[in-house]
């Protein structure tokens, strides 16, 4: 072999090492490293979504714990009793007025708590209402007010309000057998959220909403004795002007056209008369008169008809009123 064709072989398996030996260090080496990396980065993936899972695990744990603790007992009719014996004691500490608390029917939800409505009707001034709604709130117990109304009919700077208020209460079956309301060691605990005090309503109860001006009546007499003396001007013999003619109304810009109605039996238009509010049903071929123009229908179409108006043609389209027609 020629030196020229070795140095040509040499040349030739070089080009077939470096190729080759690529795709060998790269199968053998680089694709397993990107494949462990990508390994690596699913996993860290579903760790932070399990470390985000087990968050909400240890959270919503942590609301039931929450809820189990504020819930009444678990049996429903104990604890319907105990919780309107609770709200009587709320209303007289609130001092409301012919307080009546109404239990309705305890309605099961699912297989895991009990759901227990009340109605509450009483009279009381807007500043005991205020004491009933801030130690209700003030409770740690597992419950809300669903709808409250206040209704007042007098003129007192204080007026006396009629209350109507629908509250729930809840009952855990999970919740711990007791034979009170609130669990031991919390009788005088408050909710854990509750941050203001009675004395930051202070200004809505000075502001009442509820009071109604007053306004006196007045008696036709101090009526009279209040308003303007009038004189009269004393009679000179002359007559009164007569009064001017109404200006007559013109009926014809009052009629419009307002619907053309075609089908293959037949086509039928409509006229409206805005003065005396009343119909008038137009078809082929049959004379009409109103407002005082009389005429027969030549044609209708989907968008005007045509009018034979003693011997003069003319246009009338949807929307315009019979002064508006237009001669063909």
């Amino acid at each position: 072999m020629k030196k020229r064709e070795k140095i040509l072989l040499g040349i030739f398996l070089g080009i077939l090492v470096v190729f080759g030996g690529g795709r060998f260090i790269d199968a053998t080496f680089l694709k397993p490293v990107e494949t462990g990396e990508r390994r690596i980065e699913f996993l860290a993936q579903s760790i932070e979504q399990h470390n985000v899972q087990q968050a909400r695990i240890r959270s919503a744990h942590a609301k039931l714990a929450e809820w189990t603790s504020r819930s009444l007992p678990p049996d429903p009719s104990s604890a319907a009793t105990l919780y309107q014996n609770w709200l009587i004691e709320l209303d007289r500490k609130a001092n409301l007025q012919d307080a009546v608390v109404s239990p309705n029917r305890i309605v099961p939800e699912g297989e895991s708590w009990f759901r227990m409505p009340f109605t509450i009707q009483a009279r009381s001034k807007l500043d005991q209402l205020c004491q009933f709604l801030f130690d209700f709130e003030q409770a740690p117990l597992l419950h809300k007010i669903t709808r409250i109304d206040v209704v007042s009919n007098e003129h007192t700077p204080n007026p006396s309000l009629q209350i109507t208020i629908q509250l729930e209460a809840i009952s855990l079956k999970s919740a711990a057998e007791r034979s009170e309301l609130l669990p031991k060691g919390t009788a005088d605990a408050t909710h854990t959220t509750m941050t203001r005090t009675i004395g930051d309503y202070a200004a809505l109860i000075r502001g009442n909403k509820f009071v109604r001006g007053y306004r006196r009546p007045i008696s036709i007499r101090a009526a009279r004795r209040d308003a303007p003396t009038v004189r009269r001007r004393p009679e000179t013999g002359r007559t009164r002007p007569e009064a001017k003619p109404k200006p007559k109304v013109d009926a014809a810009a009052h009629v419009f056209l307002i619907a053309s109605l075609i089908s293959n039996q037949k086509a039928e238009a409509w006229l409206y008369d805005r003065l005396h509010k009343r119909r008038v049903d137009l078809q082929e071929g049959v004379d009409f008169a109103v407002a005082g123009i009389e005429g027969t229908v030549v044609s209708i179409s989907k968008h005007a008809i045509v009018l034979d108006l003693q011997g003069i043609t003319r246009q009338l389209a949807i929307g315009q009123s019979l002064r508006q027609m237009k001669d063909l």
